[in-house]
């Protein structure tokens, strides 16, 4: 071997090596099993789901708590009205 051969084989034994760390052999099982790869992302979507309607509630019942009593002590024509619609709706509700 001349040296240009043995630095093109030291090179890819380095590039080996790195895809070995990355775990590019499991990402490819992985990607190759379809019901694998559906449940996981299946799974995946149904938790960002979960977690940004909880997060919409929890962000919406403070907004609408901090409006309301900011608007009952802030503007006395508009914030009755306002208040009179919110009780409204949580009775509804």
């Amino acid at each position: 071997m001349n040296g240009e051969e043995t630095r093109l084989a030291e090179r890819m034994e380095a590039l080996v090596g790195q895809m070995e760390k990355m775990g590019l052999a499991e990402y490819a099982a992985y990607l190759s099993s379809r019901r694998r790869l559906f449940w996981r992302n299946f799974l995946a979507g149904l938790a960002r789901g979960v977690g940004l309607a909880l997060g919409f509630t929890v962000l919406g019942a403070a907004l609408a708590a901090t409006l309301q009593r900011l608007l009952v002590r802030s503007m006395p024509g508009i914030s009755s009205f306002l208040a009179d619609m919110i009780r409204i709706v949580r009775a509804k509700v």
